[in-house]
C-alpha cells in the first residue's frame, strides 16, 4: 500500500510545500515533521492517520467510498484511529453501507 500511495503523497507533499511557502510557516504537523517518506510515516501513527483520513482518502479506499455520480454503497463517516503493524496500515473508524441502512430504516 505505502508503494501504491507513495505517487500521491509525493505530489500532495509538493503541493503542500508550495502553500506552506506562500503563508510563510508550515501549516501542519506534517510540515511540521518535516514532510518524512510515507514510509516514514508508518512508524508516526498520528500523522499517518490524517494524511490517510484526508489527503489521501480517495487513493487509499477510493473504490469504498462515493464517486459523486452513483448511489452510495458504502463511505467512511468518520476517523478514529491508524495503525501500522508488519507492514499494513489499519484505519479505524465509523463506516456506513446503504444495506445497513436501508435495514435500519425498514427497508429491503
Amino acid at each position: 500500500m505505502v508503494n501504491f500511495l507513495t505517487p500521491s503523497y509525493e505530489a500532495w507533499v509538493a503541493e503542500s510545500k508550495q502553500d506552506d511557502n506562500q503563508i510563510g510557516k508550515p501549516f501542519d504537523a506534517l510540515a511540521l515533521a518535516g514532510y518524512p517518506s510515507l514510509h516514514d510515516l508508518t512508524s508516526m501513527p498520528d500523522i499517518l492517520g490524517d494524511v490517510l483520513s484526508s489527503y489521501l482518502l480517495a487513493d487509499f479506499i477510493g473504490r469504498l467510498t462515493w464517486n459523486g455520480s452513483q448511489p452510495i454503497q458504502y463511505w467512511l463517516d468518520s476517523f478514529t484511529r491508524c495503525e501500522a503493524h508488519g507492514g499494513l496500515i489499519y484505519l479505524h473508524g465509523t463506516c456506513y453501507s446503504d444495506q445497513v441502512a436501508n435495514r435500519q430504516a425498514g427497508g429491503s
